[in-house]
């Protein structure tokens, strides 16, 4: 049978074989695809999108926060709705919505996102990114997995920093890593936690980054590890 002057965004399908009987039915939604994470950083905020993920890094879930890395950045799934393992890798597409949470880029859920399509592999095991304080205060590495290694904790005004020269990283726990009774050292050997923005208004001239740790901290005497905020003082 010869289907003709279709809606452009119908497609025919025949049911039974009985040719007399032709419904009609809404075409797969496209949606603008976003080769890597950086990629999908260069999209206008609010975008319904398709994210391409191969061999991405599931480097922390924690409730509705889930971070990955690939080879251009790092992204925050922020109750994206998608099953996935902490420390293994992906490979396929995630679909969502593109939204920027101050200066932290986020892929929500949206009516696509039952839609997205990802296989898990075991890959090498990640650790983070070791950096210096000035290298974790770029916005760059906003949602990286990064290990701060042999610096002091100053407190001030009721929070700690650890400080390198004239560059500060708060210490922020947002994941709860630390215990209610947590005595704070005087230094750390390693620290390990994703760089998060402390400072939600976009607009904000700012950079106001916090590393929120993952694991305990871990000092000369004893091994803790937590996650970090990245603040000025």
């Amino acid at each position: 049978m010869l289907c003709r002057n279709l809606p452009i965004n119908t497609k025919a399908i025949i049911e039974n074989a009985d040719a007399e009987t032709t419904t009609y039915a809404p075409a797969p939604e496209s949606l603008p695809v976003a080769e890597n994470i950086a990629a999908l950083k260069a999209m206008e905020n609010n975008t319904a999108v398709e994210l391409k993920v191969e061999n991405a890094k599931v480097t922390f879930k924690n409730g509705n926060n889930i971070y990955i890395e690939d080879t251009t950045g790092a992204l925050l799934l922020y109750n994206l709705g998608v099953e996935m393992t902490e420390g293994k890798e992906i490979t396929g597409s995630l679909k969502g919505k593109f939204t920027m949470y101050g200066k932290v880029a986020e892929l929500t859920a949206n009516d696509s996102t039952a839609n997205s399509s990802i296989v898990e592999t075991l890959g090498e095991q990640f650790l983070g990114t070791e950096m210096t304080v000035a290298e974790a205060n770029n916005l760059d590495n906003i949602s990286k997995m990064a290990v701060l290694k042999d610096l002091p904790i100053v407190e001030k005004g009721g929070k700690h920093y650890l400080v390198f020269s004239t560059d500060t990283i708060m210490i922020y726990d947002k994941f709860k890593v630390l215990s209610a009774e947590y005595v704070w050292p005087t230094e750390v050997s390693q620290i390990t936690g994703i760089i998060d923005n402390y400072d939600k208004n976009q607009a904000s001239a700012r950079i106001n980054v916090d590393i929120n740790p993952t694991e305990k901290i871990e000092t000369s005497w004893s091994i803790n590890y937590m996650r970090q905020a990245i603040n000025e003082p």
